[in-house]
This record gives structure tokens, C-alpha cells and sequence, in this order.
């Protein structure tokens, strides 16, 4: 990785021309996906090679035999803060369509504009409205990762994230589930104040020293948990432990969420869940509330999302029950902050955890952020769909150090160069299916030479070309003319230089001049010599002079 990043670096300095767009594209897409794999995020060629001349930055991973899975973590109440992912809205448009969607659907509930109060709006503006617009945000960046080809296996959320996996499986439509994470928020935030408390304890022990009226709200890691309840007696609970010199620290959070205070809401939110209309998951998750994967049945009834509300969020199981399937997964925290990614590195020491967003005060902005996180994910081997991440741009392939490796080889025995062509097998698809359309040969009407040249062409390349398609287009260059002159020699008697190959690119081009009556032969001594005799500035202005042609036609 260092001596392939070294070389990178120096071509970079020597051809700053060059974009760097079309620099990622080709090494995206020009190139076969290698085991060994490292990412860095730039603006300029200069920092480029800043980056690639320093092993710390960016991020370098093993990818396996086989693709990993994703699963999209949706963080709970307390991830959000100002001015979060303002920068992604303002870069990407998918992004901006969907929170764009999400606001005018929440207006009728909310009477704001979400945009304002997330965007532009203070702490307390967001606070207000955390759970929509946590909810907004976690899913604009779900459908960001979506569209460029990452897409989850398996979801498991914190608190509301869970109504993020359950709209993206389907349960809810996004109109429903807006509407019901606004109603939520709106009747937590109509009971009495709380407060919230973390403990550096497993809940067990920590379940000895409760008071009446608090309660363990969350599990997030075997010896780290929450209590919720009345600020009073959350307080003496805090003394308590202190007492015992045990770590514990309130929670930024103004209600005593999943705690008995929320009993009296309950009734109330099941009829609430059920007037909207609920479907099977088309995508697994695991439950915060019973800390295993969901069931059809669960994510269809009423009751459930009324015990979600008040119920436990067992983090910590929901990670040990993805664990437990022994499966290389890379983990994706689809929304603001990192504590849910780190809460799974804590439980799963190496795995790939990846925050989506920065964290507030970040020098990056949403934007290149995000960009970051899909160098991550893919150093870790995820496959992302690198066109829909240029988001439709025009991009080329251009000359970049080492050869692109990207030869498949699918051999078929030729027959006699001057015999007719057998017939082609026709292989249906679709078992007795009479009236199928005939297979056609994609040579038919080519001549005898152009069939031996595309057939040799094919061998080196590894890949069928066309009539037209040029040579050095499609990855070839002195070496391989080399070759491709030495095979044609050799079985189809022609005689030419290396030089033809320059001056008739193309299998129709180069089929004409074996064919031509001057084409006479030189020998195997005169066409070493061809190769041999031309300098370095000869073959650079024959390339010069290929690529030239190539942009022309």
C-alpha cells in the first residue's frame, strides 16, 4: 500500500492538469477490486499527496473474499445539535430532497419548518423538536448511503432510530411514521420534567440501589447503562453511587425518558399506532426493547410501540444478537454523532464501526465527512456504486501509474481461420419457452481477418471488442502491441511491425491492412527491430498520437 500510495503521490505532483475527479474515477473503476485497500478525502492535488504521503491519514482496511454486510445504526434522543448535517444538505441532492420531503410532511404536526429550526435555529429550537427532526436527518442519510449502493443487511436503532429501520423495512410509510415520532415527541415532552443518569455499571447491581420511581432506561454495553426517573430521586441515586465511588453522569436531557413517568402515555399512543396502516418488515432488525430480532408480529402491533416507549433499550443485546450470527459486518451510524459506533467497537473490539456525520466543532464539514465514512466503509470492503457516487458526472479515464489488471479470460477453441463458423448454440433461460427470440452471432458479416484479429485482440485484453473499439482505449500500449503483432504473425501469417498497430487501432483499421496487398512482410529480425529502434520520444509521440485519434472518434 505505501509503495502503490508513493507512486500515486509522485504522479500526482507531476500532473497537477490532471482532475481529481477523474483521478478517483479511475482508480474506482479502472481497476480491479483489490484485498489491500486505502482511502483519502481531498480539494486539491496538494493535499492528495499530503495525504497519501502520510499513512495516518485517511483510512487503509482488508477487504475479504466476499463483500461484507452492512447495518445502518439509527442513534436516539440526545445525538442531535445544531446545525446538524447542514452541509450535506447543502452538497448532496438526494440528501436535500428527502429532508425536503420529511419537512413538509411534519409541518401540519409540527407548525414549523424543520429546516429552520434544524438548520438555522439554537440548542433549544432543536431540543424542542429532537425526535422529528433526529428522525429527518437519520433518514436522508440512510437513502444518501442507499443511492450510492449501500445498502443494509440488517438495522438496529437507539430509542426513535428505531422508527427510522422500521419506515426503511416498510412497517410505516414515511407520511405514518413522521407522524407518529412527532406525536411521540409532543407527549413526552407534555409530562413533568426529569433527568437521566449514566452508570459505569452492569444493571444488575446497578438495579440494587434504585429508589421507587427510577428505573433502568438503557443497557448500552454490559457494564455501562441508564437510569431515568424524577430529578429527586435520580439525585439520591447519584449520591448513592458516589458514595461507592462509582462513575455516573447526568444526561443532557430535560424528560426521564423510558421511565415510569411515561406510563400515563401509553394507553393513548397504541390507539395512536393503530389508525396508521402497518405492513410486514421487508428488512431485518434487531429490537431495542427485547434486544433480538424483531418479529412480524411485533413490528405490526400497537402494543409493541407503546412498550417501546416506555421499555428498556437494550442496546447491548441488540449488538450481541448480530454478533451471535458470526458474520463479517461492517457497521454504518446513518445520523449525528458516533456514540453508537463506538458503543459496538466497545463490545466488538475491530470491527468496522463508522460514523456518518462530524461530531459539532469539526474542522470538516457533513459533506466531506460523509465522503470520508464511504472511504472507510469501502477500505473495509463494502462495494459502493461509484457512478451514483459522482452523481452522474461525465468522468474519464485517464493514465495513472501501474496497469490496471483487468484481464478475464474466457477461452473458446477458434476454428479453422478460412472454415466457415459453426453454428451458435442457443441456451434459453427459461425452460420450454418455444417462441424465444434466435441468439445472433455480434461478428456476423465481419471477414475472415477481422475474426482473427478480434479473436487475438480478445486473448490479450480478455474482453470481446467491437469492430471499431480502439486499442489504446481500451488499456492497451507498446507492450501489448507488441504482442498482439508477434500473435498475429504467428497465426495468421501477416507480416507488419508494431507500428501498423499505431497508425490502424481498431480490429476493422487493422484488419484492412493485413489484408491490403502492400503489406507485404518484413521478417522477424526487421519487426524486433521496429520495436527495438523506436526511442522513448518516438513511442511517446505514437501514443501522443493514439490518444489523439482515440478522442476523434
Amino acid at each position: 500500500l505505501d509503495a502503490a500510495a508513493e507512486r500515486l503521490r509522485a504522479h500526482l505532483d507531476a500532473h497537477p492538469e490532471q482532475p481529481l475527479a477523474d483521478v478517483a474515477w479511475t482508480l474506482q473503476e479502472g481497476r480491479r477490486p483489490f484485498a489491500h485497500r486505502r482511502a483519502v478525502t481531498a480539494r486539491s492535488h496538494a493535499e492528495a499527496a499530503g495525504a497519501l504521503g502520510d499513512p495516518a491519514r485517511g483510512a487503509a482496511g482488508r477487504a475479504g473474499s466476499e463483500a461484507p454486510s452492512v447495518v445502518f445504526l439509527f442513534p436516539g434522543q440526545g445525538a442531535q445539535h445544531p446545525g446538524m448535517a447542514r452541509g450535506l444538505y447543502e452538497r448532496e441532492p438526494v440528501f436535500r430532497a428527502e429532508i425536503d420531503r420529511c419537512a413538509e410532511l411534519l409541518r401540519p404536526h409540527l407548525g414549523v419548518d424543520l429546516r429552520e429550526a434544524v438548520f438555522a435555529g439554537g440548542a433549544e429550537g432543536v431540543k424542542a423538536l429532537a425526535q422529528p427532526a433526529l428522525f429527518a436527518v437519520e433518514y436522508a442519510v440512510a437513502r444518501q448511503w442507499m443511492h450510492w449502493g449501500v445498502r443494509p443487511e440488517a438495522m438496529l436503532g437507539h430509542g426513535v432510530g428505531e422508527y427510522v429501520a422500521a419506515c426503511l423495512a416498510g412497517v410505516f410509510s414515511l407520511e405514518d411514521a413522521l407522524a407518529l415520532v412527532a406525536e411521540r415527541g409532543r407527549r413526552m415532552q407534555s409530562i413533568g420534567s426529569g433527568s437521566m443518569l449514566a452508570v459505569s455499571l452492569p444493571p444488575a447491581e446497578v438495579e440494587a440501589m434504585l429508589v421507587p420511581g427510577v428505573s433502568i432506561a438503557a443497557v448500552n454495553a454490559p457494564e455501562l447503562c441508564v437510569v431515568s426517573g424524577p430529578a429527586d430521586e435520580v439525585a439520591r441515586v447519584q449520591a448513592e453511587l458516589g458514595a461507592r465511588g462509582v462513575e455516573a453522569r447526568r444526561v443532557e436531557t430535560s424528560h426521564a425518558f423510558h421511565s415510569p413517568l411515561m406510563d400515563p402515555l401509553l394507553d393513548a399512543f397504541a390507539a395512536r399506532v393503530a389508525r396508521a396502516a402497518r405492513s410486514a418488515p421487508t428488512l431485518r432488525w434487531v429490537s431495542n426493547l427485547t434486544g433480538t430480532w424483531i418479529t412480524p408480529d411485533e413490528a405490526t402491533d400497537p402494543a409493541y410501540w407503546a412498550r417501546h416507549l416506555r421499555g428498556t433499550v437494550r442496546f447491548a443485546d441488540g449488538v450481541a444478537a448480530l454478533a451471535a450470527e458470526g458474520r463479517e459486518r461492517v457497521f454504518v451510524e446513518a445520523g449525528p454523532g458516533r456514540t453508537l459506533s463506538s458503543l459496538v467497537k466497545r463490545r466488538l473490539p475491530g470491527a468496522a464501526a463508522i460514523p456518518s456525520l462530524r461530531q459539532p466543532g469539526d474542522a470538516a464539514d457533513d459533506g466531506e465527512a460523509l465522503l470520508a465514512a464511504l472511504g472507510r466503509a469501502w477500505a473495509a470492503g463494502v462495494e459502493p456504486d461509484w457512478r451514483a457516487v459522482h452523481g452522474g458526472e461525465a468522468r474519464r479515464r485517464i493514465p495513472l501509474p501501474t496497469y490496471p489488471f483487468e484481464r478475464k479470460r474466457f477461452w473458446i477453441d477458434p476454428a479453422p481461420l478460412h472454415a466457415a463458423p459453426p453454428p451458435v448454440p442457443v441456451v434459453s433461460t427459461v425452460a420450454a419457452e418455444e417462441d424465444a427470440e434466435p441468439a445472433t452471432d455480434p461478428r456476423a458479416g465481419w471477414t475472415p481477418t477481422e475474426r482473427g484479429v478480434a479473436r487475438i485482440w480478445e486473448g490479450l485484453f480478455g474482453a470481446a471488442p467491437g469492430l471499431h473499439d480502439h486499442f489504446f482505449v481500451q488499456g492497451g500500449d507498446s507492450l501489448a502491441a507488441t504482442q498482439l503483432v508477434a500473435r498475429i504473425r504467428e497465426e495468421l501469417g501477416a507480416e507488419i511491425n508494431v507500428r501498423a498497430v499505431f497508425d490502424a487501432p481498431t480490429v476493422a483499421k487493422l484488419a484492412a491492412a493485413i489484408d491490403a496487398p502492400a503489406a507485404g512482410g518484413e521478417g522477424l529480425d526487421a519487426l524486433l527491430a521496429g520495436v527495438e529502434g523506436l526511442s522513448d520520444d518516438e513511442i511517446e509521440a505514437l501514443l501522443a498520437r493514439a490518444d489523439g485519434e482515440a478522442r476523434r472518434d
